[in-house]
């Protein structure tokens, strides 16, 4: 089904490629007396592309033969479109920026009327490239009409409608089920939510497997296409696709579709995972995760990684590729923290007291950055049970006290990490004896029930 959609893309819709990671998009249009090229998005969203090249009569030296504005300008973006960087064809940087706007445009302007016959757009690097989905191309000439020369609205559209032909006889490739679905495709928002039980074709009637599966898949094959990556994070599991199918689907989708844009569909949603990371960017990650640790041993030496965060250190010595995330545990006797609620407000105050934002509204644990946003990072609360402690989604009470800290000292990085004083015992209770290979397809079993009476 991921093949056969991603072939028709490639063969009728290549141009919303352009949306990918450094995606591009070609307009071929021979338009006379050619006055300004328009860019401008349909929808509330940043405008921010690499380059922008127009082949025109004449037009030898754009950065000196146009002027660009914008309909804001995001930091000092307004001196790198003065620059001329847009007209570099090599340029893989923002060449302009502008805020989030309700319909944000650059507009470049002509010094004469020329005879345009050609724009070629690309687009950022990394995953904000999906920004430009929907992206309008105007040209004004000399008379003062305004032309449309592409509208990736339309063609999102039409998409929708050859995507319903394309799979009306053959369920395998996505049958009649899309419809009902992409028809509810707002101009730049979200598919609606749609009804089981879809209709589908005659032939498909004969597989019950697939009809079964199909309404499904198809309709979250259009949401992660068109970037509608919030609608997809828990869709599997509410499918009751079984979880070979649904690992398959999901493989496929990441390397076909989310990989060319620097994402990966985890058990988190779509992420950038580390696999897109650089190097540096890994490193001062746990660099900030260490600064996290550390301020909260003011509170308890029981701190240290937990969760796939171990697995990292002990299994891989790497970050894992499908993560994107470390997860730090600290414990709290019942005498300080008796509930989660209480350890997550020691931790909130001791955090911001050294300058990090701390959110999320979870029981178990919070979100944690450094000023001003970047990644974030998990702090997981604990409460010792007697010899007792666990961290939900964990097992209620799988851990001991001895197995957990005092914390030991690996290598990871180029430094030195606290993990569970007995890593390979704790990988075992959260994830089995089969914790030594690899899963990206693991979830944990969340019974927050399970927990309700320390939970606070």
């Amino acid at each position: 089904m991921v093949d056969d959609f991603c072939d028709l893309v490639d063969r009728k819709f290549a141009d919303l490629r352009l949306t990918d990671s450094s995606g591009e998009l070609e307009i071929a249009c021979r338009i006379a007396d050619a006055v300004a090229v328009r860019f401008e998005l349909p929808g509330t969203e940043y405008l921010h592309l690499s380059s922008v090249l127009i082949e025109a009569d004449g037009l030898d030296h754009p950065t000196g033969q146009t002027s660009r504005t914008t309909s804001s300008v995001w930091k000092n973006y307004d001196e790198t479109l003065a620059s001329g960087l847009i007209f570099d064809p090599g340029n893989t940087t923002k060449a302009f920026h502008t805020r989030k706007d309700s319909h944000p445009w650059l507009e470049i302007k002509f010094d004469q009327a020329r005879d345009l016959h050609k724009i070629t757009v690309r687009n950022v690097a990394g995953p904000n490239s999906v920004r430009a989905r929907g992206l309008q191309v105007l040209v004004r000439t000399a008379d003062g009409r305004l032309r449309t020369v592409y509208d990736g609205v339309a063609r999102e559209r039409e998409l929708v409608r050859t995507a319903e032909r394309f799979g009306n006889g053959d369920l395998a490739t996505g049958a009649g089920s899309i419809v009902p679905a992409v028809k509810r495709i707002l101009p730049v928002g979200r598919i609606l939510p749609v009804k089981r039980n879809l209709p589908v074709s005659r032939s498909a009637r004969r597989d019950g497997t697939s009809v079964a599966l199909a309404p499904d898949l198809a309709r979250m094959l259009c949401h992660v296409w068109l970037g509608d990556y919030q609608a997809v994070r828990f869709a599997l599991d509410r499918s009751g696709i079984d979880s070979e199918t649904a690992g398959r689907f999901q493989t496929a989708v990441n390397q076909k579709i989310l990989y060319p844009r620097k994402l990966e569909w985890t058990s988190h949603g779509v992420r950038r995972s580390f696999r897109f990371w650089t190097q540096k960017q890994r490193e001062e990650y746990v660099g900030l995760t260490l600064d996290v640790i550390e301020a909260l041993r003011e509170l308890t030496d029981d701190v240290c990684l937990g969760f796939g965060s171990v697995l990292s250190v002990v299994r891989d010595h790497a970050l894992l590729p499908h993560d994107d995330d470390l997860d730090v545990l600290i414990g709290f006797e019942p005498g300080r923290a008796a509930t989660h609620a209480d350890g997550r407000k020691l931790v909130r105050e001791c955090l911001v007291g050294h300058g990090f934002t701390v959110s999320g509204e979870m029981h178990s644990y919070q979100w944690v950055t450094r000023p001003g946003g970047g990644p974030r990072l998990d702090v997981f609360i604990g409460v010792f049970e007697d010899d007792r402690i666990s961290w939900y989604p964990g097992r209620r009470g799988a851990l001991t006290r001895s197995m957990m800290f005092p914390a030991r000292q690996e290598e990871f990085l180029g430094r030195q990490v606290p993990v569970p004083h007995k890593p390979e015992l704790y990988l075992e209770q959260i994830y089995g004896s089969g914790w030594v290979t690899p899963d990206p397809g693991f979830r944990h079993n969340w019974q927050p029930a399970t927990y309700a009476d320390i939970a606070g």
